[in-house]
């Protein structure tokens, strides 16, 4: 019995989008060859300016209907997705794309992105470059003050006190 309905389970999430899609163009009328999934994939991409931020393919106002509507019939004559968008941009304006209004704010979303990865390239090399500069640390310092051999080559803590490391090679050393 339990993967019958873990089974039904997956096969009604995975139709959730379709039905989605469906139903929010019930009740309008689709020209021959468009669907209602062709429907939503252009109007998910476009804001109502109506309702602030909620895509044109949810928004239950009758003007977003309109727009599904006309959408449609674009759709309908042989626009491809790129040129509603355009017709729509240019009727309505820049507002239902989602894109920021002024030229600034486009380029800053634009290089922003780009300015983060050159930051964090950045800072890894300049890691990278400060680990490749044999900059000693404080247990090779400690060691170096404690005398110890040049072909000692044993890693030394950091909290190691150099007077101690001292005492305990002289006894390693008086053991062998």
């Amino acid at each position: 019995m339990r993967p019958w309905f873990g089974l039904l389970l997956l096969i009604s999430v995975l139709a959730l989008p379709l039905e989605r899609a469906s139903a929010q163009l019930a009740g309008e009328d689709l020209p021959p060859g468009v669907t209602g999934e062709d429907v939503y994939r252009v109007t998910s991409q476009m804001y109502c300016d109506v309702c602030e931020g909620v895509p044109v393919s949810d928004c239950p106002s009758v003007t977003c209907r309109a727009w599904r509507q006309e959408v449609a019939n674009l759709l309908g004559e042989g626009y491809s997705d790129d040129q509603v968008f355009a017709q729509f941009a240019e009727l309505y304006g820049n507002e239902i794309s989602g894109l920021p209004l002024r030229q600034e704010d486009r380029n800053f979303a634009l290089l922003l992105p780009i300015l983060a990865v050159l930051g964090m390239a950045a800072l890894v090399g300049f890691q990278v470059w400060r680990i490749t500069q044999g900059q000693q640390s404080r247990a090779q310092q400690a060691a170096a003050q404690a005398g110890v051999r040049p072909d000692y080559a044993r890693p030394v803590p950091d909290n190691v006190d150099p007077h101690y490391l001292e005492d305990f090679l002289a006894l390693v050393e008086d053991r062998r």
